[in-house]
């Protein structure tokens, strides 16, 4: 009804508005005067009487003002709409640019070494899909895969606080906590390389034994776990771009005191003290 693109007086609007009220006055004119025996009179009576005579046509004639007035702050409104939503979607354009563009400086300096078959701009897009709208929080199909991960392996931890533990049971709740990174590191679509301590130099390897706090005994059974928890902590720091506030469960395992837990021989076969992995104290980060 209210085309911002058009000018006021070629809507179409308007114009019907305008032409049925002329209409209407010029039709109750014509009405009144071929159905009224008048006679002219050029003196200020006869000019009185025009009016009185004529009061509903003129009358009618007078909707116009306020009726054009009205539809012209509607459309004055709508203009008004049009022009803040461009200015909205221009300010949306230029700031996930610069959103953009300060993730991947992030991912520059923070994630520069991780296996992805995304560009910094896929795993951008792959992250904060609707960043070109405005909206920067991450992809709710991921947080909720994250918040259903680590949630599987508070669960999946659970079998290490018994009073006595096999090497077997050390080894399954690894597997299983690894294969809950698996799925979700499959959801973000970035990872760490495995293993990701062997044959790399540089960048890469101080970036990865940072996140596992430079651990590498693989003769032992904490190794496995370790492992997990650099994983976690790579998953951590690339959802740490967002202003949103972690997962708990996910933050609680990431911050899990590394030189805590129990270093067992993988080939131990005894039976050996169990640990509550997730009650370890914090790790000084």
């Amino acid at each position: 009804m209210f085309d911002a693109e058009k000018s006021f007086f070629s809507l179409s609007v308007v114009r019907r508005s305008a032409a049925f009220l002329i209409g209407v006055a010029i039709a109750s004119a014509a009405t009144i005067y071929f159905g009224s025996d008048l006679e002219i009179n050029l003196s200020y009576h006869g000019f009185n009487k025009l009016i009185e005579v004529y009061r509903f046509p003129l009358g009618v004639l007078a909707l116009l003002i306020p009726i054009i007035a009205v539809l012209g702050v509607n459309h004055r409104s709508e203009q008004t709409r049009v022009q803040i939503k461009i200015t909205s979607s221009q300010n949306n354009f230029s700031n996930h640019f610069k959103h953009l563009e300060e993730f991947i400086k992030y991912y520059d300096s923070h994630l520069d070494g991780m296996v992805t078959d995304l560009s910094p701009r896929e795993l951008h897009f792959h992250l904060f899909p609707r960043s070109r709208n405005g909206d920067y929080t991450i992809h709710e199909d991921i947080s909720e895969s994250i918040e259903t991960c680590f949630y599987c392996i508070k669960k999946a931890a659970m079998p290490l606080a018994s009073e006595k533990v096999t090497i077997s049971d050390i080894n399954e709740v690894a597997n299983n906590i690894s294969n809950y990174l698996s799925g979700i590191e499959g959801v973000i679509g970035a990872r760490l390389p495995y293993p990701f301590l062997m044959d790399l130099e540089g960048k890469e390897k101080s970036l990865f034994e940072k996140y596992t706090n430079y651990y590498q005994d693989r003769s032992r059974t904490k190794w496995t776990i370790v492992v997990c928890i650099a994983r976690a902590r790579l998953i951590r720091a690339m959802l740490a771009f967002s202003e949103e506030s972690l997962n708990e469960e996910m933050a609680h395992f990431c911050n899990i005191n590394d030189s805590l837990i129990p270093e067992y021989f993988i080939d131990d076969e005894s039976t050996l003290p169990g640990f509550n992995l997730l009650n370890l104290k914090e790790r000084q980060c």
